[in-house]
């Protein structure tokens, strides 16, 4: 028993220390509110507390909020942008020890994504006194210029895609957390649910290819209706298989990747799949055309 209570304080201390880094970057390196780092806190927590239950995640909660407050010492990067962070990946952790209604659990860790990203927004204005978007209505004469779109037309765009870019954020951040979630979790055998054959069913399934195909064509063709139709209808449509397509997207470069790197570790040439996943991951749409092969190819 002193013994598990050892390893939980000493487990806390290596994920306190984890945050301190990312905390002492939030403050001196990546200060952005819309910081990709804000897209890692909720995991190290979620481990945590899935691994040592209500009580000691309580504590490393506690934790770090007062480290928060100490290292990044501001309340507008703390209050609005990592404490409900904090809490998503503690809410998290006892959802995924505790229950086993995956679909209930990723819909609740969605939308408290969704309302945390509005709350960064908020901190994204009072922090910069900047509007998060004011740069999307800013380039309107750029867009007109391509497209010779009207100011009218370009507005409505732009007040449908807002909320679908907040939904796609959501998404994808959700997607990273429990993706990351599943292979730490795998690599230290924390849930015993976990393993190779689950990680692989969810990366790899031939329907993933087959929506992705029907999506982006059925894109191709709201597209081309935007520029025939001024429609806001049409332009809804259009932005609901814009976000679609972004998510399977982005979900497919990191099969590719996952894919790559897998393969030629198997074939001892890991560092020929290392340059191969950096290939496809930065040159655009390698990857995609890669991860599309991979749900149609059996590992």
């Amino acid at each position: 028993m002193k013994n598990e209570k050892v390893r939980s304080l000493t487990e806390g201390a290596m994920i306190g220390a984890i945050y301190g880094v990312l905390l002492i970057l939030i403050r001196f390196i990546f200060k952005s509110a819309d910081s990709l780092l804000y897209y890692l806190l909720p995991i190290p927590i979620m481990i945590y507390t899935v691994k040592r239950g209500i009580r000691d995640g309580s504590i490393l909660l506690v934790v770090l909020i007062g480290l928060s407050f100490l290292l990044v010492t501001d309340p507008l990067y703390v209050l609005p942008l990592l404490l409900p962070n904090y809490l998503i990946g503690y809410i998290a952790g006892i959802l995924e020890r505790y229950t086993k209604l995956k679909l209930i659990n990723y819909l609740l860790i969605f939308l408290l994504l969704l309302g945390a990203n509005y709350l960064s927004i908020w901190a994204y204005l009072k922090i910069t006194g900047i509007g998060y978007f004011d740069s999307i209505y800013d380039m309107y004469e750029w867009f007109n210029k391509i497209f010779s779109i009207s100011n009218d037309l370009f507005n409505k765009v732009v007040s449908i895609t807002i909320p679908a870019v907040m939904v796609l954020d959501s998404v994808c951040k959700l997607i990273i957390i429990y993706l990351v979630f599943d292979v730490v979790c795998y690599r230290l055998k924390i849930k015993d649910d976990i393993n190779k054959e689950n990680i692989l069913r969810l990366k790899y399934n031939k329907w993933i290819g087959i929506i992705y195909i029907i999506s982006f064509i059925l894109l191709i063709i709201s597209l081309a209706l935007i520029l025939n139709f001024d429609s806001k209808l049409v332009l809804v449509i259009s932005s609901i298989f814009i976000a679609i397509n972004t998510i399977l997207s982005l979900y497919l470069i990191y099969q590719y990747v996952f894919y790559i790197s897998l393969y030629f570790s198997l074939l001892e040439k890991r560092t020929t799949g290392i340059i191969l996943a950096i290939v496809g991951f930065i040159v655009f749409p390698i990857g995609i055309i890669g991860g599309l092969i991979s749900n149609f190819k059996k590992i």
